[in-house]
């Protein structure tokens, strides 16, 4: 393929300092040239430009995969923490129950006179410890359950949103 281009224009002439703003800065020109083009050449910019689309392919395919293990690892780690949560409450509760039965058969045992004072006093603050654990227990459980709904994508399905 053979082309011609012709042009006709201003190009600067100052190629002295003190010349750089007289009126001879700029002269007029005209340009005829002929390009050739070869065919072989012809190819080279739809294959980059190909081979770059292949690579934005690439590159979206691997934030894809990126952002499913990532919320795969984040749903795994918040099954754990909730279950972990709902054993420790299990467990909490178990002891404010015990401790709830401590107390009943201490004022029995005081009533009776085989208990004194003194381990009435530490039979209720065994009981305060077990109920302000069993709360907390309680509320860490509720907080987890509501960043697995969050994790999973179901918050505001549950919260009517």
């Amino acid at each position: 393929m053979v082309g011609a281009d012709g042009v006709l224009g201003f190009t600067p002439a100052a190629n002295q300092i003190d010349k750089m703003f007289q009126g001879e800065r700029w002269k007029p020109y005209s340009y005829v040239g002929v390009n050739l083009g070869i065919p072989i050449f012809n190819g080279l910019d739809v294959k980059r430009a190909v081979e770059q689309r292949k690579l934005q392919a690439s590159q979206s395919r691997n934030y894809m995969d990126q952002f499913t293990i990532q919320f795969e690892s984040e749903k795994r780690s918040t099954y754990f923490q909730i279950k972990n949560a709902l054993d420790r409450f299990r467990f909490a509760d178990a002891n404010l129950n015990l401790a709830n039965n401590n107390i009943e058969l201490l004022h029995e045992a005081f009533i009776n006179g085989v208990a004194d004072n003194q381990d009435l006093i530490l039979g209720e603050n065994d009981l305060y410890d077990n109920q302000a654990r069993y709360y907390n227990e309680l509320l860490e459980l509720v907080l987890n359950e509501i960043e697995g709904l969050r994790v999973t994508g179901s918050f505001n399905k549950q919260v009517g949103l």
